[in-house]
């Protein structure tokens, strides 16, 4: 991987690979996370309002001039990014990248568009997301443990109801500049056709980004219960703060632990007791404020048997030292090398490993390469340290019950 720079001071993140694909990403340093009460969802409301005209192109031009050359352009924002794509075919890749960069410095932020489009067509999303059982008892766990200073990603209805045009526009000139902005490529390029190529079409605003709001969160330790209609199943959610790794290999111990945890539950609540169809243990990173990942296991079931579901998880909680045995350990390891090498070999992978590298401040050498190394470095003491860490302590319960 290199670290390359416009002319203009744009960072770009690049690493050359044997494909016939070539993937653009730009990365926004800015999520859900660093927004206030008042302009809650306005970063997923702007991953809207960029796709909606710019100084050079309307909403249609947009989407025909990436159809045409067959790239496939997408966005999503999370808690601590914002992050446009384009994947295409190696020979069009320029056209690309100068649609994508028309949208995301020249947005012209038409206010038919918010108004008669994209905010009804957002609180339908929102509504949709509020009718998912699953979704609505992981959104409000994470509020109800959290508290006021977590934001949905998608913001409520009422504050994209009063979001105007004008809110959209101060929102994206304050952050959307500077250091917040990195575009990573991956492709079958050279550093020199990609300056050339960014050069020409970077008009980034170079200066400094408002200072991002950094919320502390405190974890609140209550069991929360939602009550739904017409409901098949009951859903099941713990959540509990985990230490952040410092370290590259801690973060991947940490992954190789959850992984054999999830296995475990899985053997445990499927394979060998018929409650659930689905388990599973991951960790949530995006909220970094407070120094704390969230693990969270999710299941479901039908009303008969959640009563036993649950207590089920919570034992396996309780006795989560019996997820890690050497031969798991190794197992989880092997599928890691696995997943690694399957992803070197894809390009979109590669961008998304490269913005973690880099907000790490370790983009040196070839990140697979390295990641390899470490998991060859890995031993099964290690992983149970860091597993006892993780693990131990009380989780916060919620439940998502029929009436």
């Amino acid at each position: 991987m290199r670290a390359l720079e416009s002319d203009r001071g744009l960072k770009v993140l690049f690493r050359p690979m044997k494909s016939h694909i070539v993937d653009l990403s730009y990365f926004v340093n800015l999520g859900a996370i660093e927004e206030k009460p008042e302009n809650e969802g306005y970063c997923h409301a702007l991953e809207h309002m960029l796709f909606a005209g710019t100084q050079n192109r309307d909403w249609e031009q947009i989407n025909r001039d990436w159809e045409k050359i067959g790239a496939d352009s997408n966005a999503w924002t999370g808690h601590d990014k914002t992050h446009y794509s384009a994947n295409c075919m190696r020979s069009v890749w320029e056209e690309s990248l100068e649609v994508l960069m028309d949208i995301l410095h020249n947005p012209t932020f038409p206010e038919e568009r918010w108004e008669e489009i994209e905010k009804p067509v957002i609180i339908s999303e929102i509504q949709g997301e509020q009718d998912d059982a699953d979704h609505e008892l992981e959104t409000e766990t994470y509020r109800h443990a959290l508290g006021e200073d977590y934001h949905p990603i998608m913001g409520s209805i009422e504050s994209i109801k009063r979001a105007t045009i004008e809110d959209l526009k101060l929102f994206y000139n304050n952050y959307y500049r500077g250091d917040n902005l990195v575009l990573a490529i991956a492709g079958d390029l050279t550093e020199e056709q990609v300056l050339r190529a960014v050069n020409r079409f970077d008009n980034s605003n170079r200066e400094r980004p408002h200072r991002k709001r950094r919320p502390k969160f405190k974890f609140i330790n209550k069991t929360l219960t939602l009550k739904k209609h017409l409901l098949e199943q009951e859903y099941l959610m713990l959540l509990k703060p985990v230490f952040v790794p410092k370290t590259r290999k801690g973060k991947m111990a940490l992954d190789i632990a959850v992984a054999c945890f999830s296995q475990y539950l899985f053997e445990e609540l499927r394979e060998k007791r018929g409650l659930c169809y689905w388990v599973s243990a991951s960790i949530y990173d995006e909220l970094r404020a407070g120094k704390s990942y969230y693990l969270k296991i999710r299941a479901a079931t039908d009303v008969e048997r959640f009563k036993k579901l649950e207590r089920t998880v919570r034992d396996c909680v309780k006795n989560f030292k019996q997820a890690f045995d050497s031969q798991r350990i190794r197992n989880m390891i092997m599928a890691g090398k696995y997943e690694t090498l399957v992803a070197s070999e894809r390009t979109d992978e590669a961008t998304a490993l490269m913005w973690e590298s880099w907000l790490e401040g370790t983009i040196e050498g070839d990140p697979y390469k390295n990641q390899l190394d470490i998991l060859d470095d890995l031993n099964d003491s290690y992983i149970r340290r860091v597993a006892s860490r993780a693990f131990q302590g009380d989780m916060k319960f919620g439940k998502t019950i029929g009436k």
